[in-house]
């Protein structure tokens, strides 16, 4: 049977691919990209940025002072803390390549929206303040886990659902949202928070979902 023209199939890991299609952004989506890449954004970071590295230079040159040194010392400090700042502010932000694609997704209004119908879940309680995680089983049988802070506010409306979209920019990857289309699925299992060695192995501890190559059953025994 012929597919719709709208659908493809989106491969996310070797062992499965999730239904994904693609719709115009709406306002909110618009105006959170718009967010990423405004001029009053990237001032703001670089504001904070100098206002950072004044507080550090400051310090570090009144800690020289009471050492009675004369050679300008302070700057190594307040140079090694500019490249640190820069640095992982690459990894939050994404970078000039991140502000790239939100900007092609602008330019194409398009957002990716990938679609899961769900058969069974596990839940996965809370550690600390990171939100909860759930694994769950699509009805083509592959395996994603799903988790964090930004969950919380899902799981208040009844997540997980038995059908549900995840909204994304179609170039950035960045998330957008969940949309449920169906009545709420109850985990047939609740864990306590896994440990971090499974979480690594996972490596499901610096992204909001994944398909795991790992079978749904196996993740009732992981610890």
């Amino acid at each position: 049977m012929a597919r719709r023209p709208d659908l493809d199939y989106f491969g996310l890991c070797e062992t499965g691919k999730v239904l994904r299609r693609e719709e115009a952004l709406t306002k909110r989506e618009r105006a959170e990209l718009v967010g990423y890449v405004s001029r009053s954004t990237v001032w703001l970071r670089a504001v904070l940025f100098a206002l950072t590295l004044a507080a550090v230079a400051g310090l570090a040159f009144k800690f020289q002072r009471s050492l009675s040194i004369d050679q300008p010392v302070w700057v190594v400090p307040t140079a090694l803390v500019g490249l640190t700042l820069y640095w992982r502010s690459r990894r939050w932000t994404g970078g000039r390549d991140l502000r790239a694609r939100i900007r092609a997704d602008l330019e194409s209004n398009t957002a990716a929206v990938h679609i899961l119908s769900v058969v069974d879940a596990i839940e996965v309680e809370e550690a600390e303040d990171e939100g909860p995680t759930f694994f769950l089983k699509l009805d083509t049988g592959e395996t994603v886990a799903i988790g964090g802070q930004f969950l919380d506010r899902f799981v208040s409306r009844g997540f997980p659902w038995r059908q549900f979209e995840i909204r994304e920019g179609a170039r950035s990857g960045l998330f957008l949202g969940l949309k449920g289309r169906g009545e709420r699925i109850v985990p047939s299992l609740i864990k306590p928070p896994l440990g971090m060695a499974t979480v690594r192995e996972l490596g499901i501890g610096h992204v909001r979902w994944k398909v795991l190559p790992v079978a749904f059953e196996d993740l009732r025994r992981v610890a």
